[in-house]
C-alpha cells in the first residue's frame, strides 16, 4: 500500500520498496520475517537473542497475552556445522562484586525458564525468569545471616505442566542452604513476593559445612542430608491448589550417608551408604528397601526422574573415580549388564571437593564436574562403549 506522500506503507512493519527490510529489533516476532534470510526478524524470533521492549514481550503475540514461542527459529538453528557443541542461550546473569562469589551454586528449572543463582559471599540468592534472551529478577532477594555463606546450595522445583496463563509467573518453591541454615520459600503470585515456609531443623543436626538439599514432587517434598540421617519432609496438598498447605511432616532414614537422590514424584529415595559399597533404594510408601552392591565406596549419586536407573561415582583408586550406571531389571534388582558391565573411568577426585554427576532419563548420557579444573564433561553410550561427547564446558 502506498501513502499519499508516495511512501510504501508496509503492513508487516518493514520498509523498502518491496517491504523487504525487517523492522528494527523490538521484541516482537513477526511471522513474515521469521526466516533465516531475515535472521529470524533480527533475532526477535529466537529465545537466545530476543530482547523485550516497552512495546512487546519476547515470545508473546502483539496482545502480550498469547504465548507464540520460537518454533521456526528453533527449527532453523538445528542446521548447524557444529553437531556436538553447546550454544549459549541468553545473556549473562552477573554478580554485583567479585566477593559475592556469584554462581557458586545454580539451579535451572526443567523447562529452562527459571534460574536460581547463589551468591554465598554476600549470603544471598537471586531467582530470575527467562524473558527472551534476558533474565529478569523475580521478587526480592533471598537472604541469610551474615557470614553464613547462605546460597552455597540452591534448588528449585515447580509444576511439570505448562502454566495456562502466560502472564503469570511459574509457580515455584525454592530452597537454599548455608553453614548451619536451611530455608524454603514459596512464590506467592497474589502478593508478588517470596514467603518463608522453612521447616524447623535443629542446627546441631546439620552436618559440618554445607548440607545437601533436594526438592521434589513440584516442591511438596523436601530432603536434607543430616549428620546422622536423611530427613524427608512432606506437606499436605489440597486438590487443585498449588502449592498446598505449609504444614510439614517429617520422616527420618537413620544412618550415615555420603549422598542421596530421589525420583521426581518423591516416591523413591536412593542413598549411598558412607564408607560402604552399597546404594539403597527405599520406596517410601511401604518402606520397601533393597540394597544394590556397587564396585567401591560411593562418592556421588544421581537417579533418573522415574527412579528406574541411577548413576553412581565410586572411589576407584586413591584420587581417581569411575561412574557406573545401573538400570532396573525388576522391582528388586538393578544391573550394569545393559552397558556390558562397563564404566566411565578416569574421573579425578579431590579432597573436600566432591564432583557432581547427572544422568539423563534414558541412561545414555552422563555428566560430571571436575571441580579443580572448573569444567563439566559429558559422556554418551554409543556402539557398546562410553565416549566423551564434544568439548568440556569451562
Amino acid at each position: 500500500n502506498y501513502t499519499s506522500s508516495g511512501q510504501c506503507d508496509c503492513i508487516n512493519g518493514g520498509s523498502g520498496t518491496l517491504c523487504q527490510i525487517s523492522p528494527e529489533t523490538d521484541g516482537h516476532c513477526d511471522p513474515y520475517f521469521n526466516t533465516p534470510e531475515f535472521n529470524y526478524d533480527g533475532g526477535d524470533c529466537c529465545s537466545d537473542t530476543c530482547v523485550s521492549s516497552e512495546s512487546f514481550q519476547c515470545g508473546k503475540d502483539r496482545s502480550g497475552f498469547l504465548e507464540v514461542g520460537y518454533d521456526l527459529c528453533s527449527a532453523g538453528t538445528k542446521v548447524s556445522l557444529c553437531q556436538s557443541c553447546w550454544k549459549k542461550n541468553g545473556q549473562d546473569a552477573f554478580g554485583d562484586t567479585n566477593s559475592a562469589l556469584s554462581g557458586s551454586s545454580v539451579s535451572l528449572s526443567s523447562g529452562g525458564r527459571v534460574l536460581a543463582v547463589g551468591d554465598p559471599g554476600i549470603d544471598t540468592v537471586r531467582i530470575f525468569d527467562k524473558d527472551g534472551s534476558d533474565w529478569k529478577l523475580r521478587g526480592s532477594l533471598l537472604t541469610g545471616p551474615s557470614g553464613s555463606n547462605f546460597g552455597s546450595t540452591v534448588i528449585t522445583s515447580g509444576p511439570q505442566k505448562a502454566v495456562e496463563n502466560p502472564n503469570k509467573k511459574i509457580p515455584l518453591t525454592a530452597a537454599a542452604a548455608g553453614e548451619g541454615i536451611l530455608k524454603v520459600y514459596d512464590w506467592k503470585e497474589e502478593s508478588l513476593e517470596w514467603t518463608d515456609i522453612s521447616p524447623v531443623v535443629a542446627t546441631t543436626l546439620l552436618m559440618q559445612g554445607i548440607p545437601k538439599i533436594g526438592l521434589y514432587k513440584s516442591g511438596h517434598v523436601f530432603c536434607v542430608l543430616l549428620a546422622d540421617s536423611i530427613r524427608l519432609w512432606e506437606r499436605e496438598v489440597f486438590a487443585l491448589i498449588w502449592p498446598g498447605k505449609n504444614i510439614w511432616t517429617s520422616k527420618d532414614t537413620p544412618g550415615q550417608f555420603e549422598d542421596f537422590s530421589m525420583s521426581e514424584d518423591g516416591s523413591q529415595l536412593f542413598v549411598a551408604v558412607k564408607d560402604q559399597s552399597i546404594v539403597k533404594r527405599i520406596v517410601l510408601q511401604n518402606q520397601f528397601e533393597i540394597e544394590v552392591k556397587v564396585s567401591k565406596s560411593a562418592v556421588a549419586l544421581q537417579s533418573s526422574s522415574k527412579g528406574d536407573l541411577f548413576a553412581v561415582l565410586v572411589n576407584y583408586r586413591q584420587d581417581t573415580g569411575e561412574i557406573w550406571v545401573y538400570k532396573q531389571t525388576d522391582n528388586a534388582h538393578y544391573s550394569t549388564s545393559f552397558y556390558d558391565n562397563k564404566s566411565i573411568r578416569g574421573i579425578p577426585l579431590y579432597p573436600n571437593r566432591t564432583p557432581l554427576i547427572g544422568v539423563t532419563d534414558d541412561g545414555l548420557t552422563v555428566s560430571v564436574s571436575y571441580p579443580d579444573q572448573n569444567t563439566v564433561h559429558t559422556f554418551s553410550w554409543k556402539n557398546n562403549q562410553w565416549k566423551e561427547t564434544g568439548q568440556p564446558l569451562t
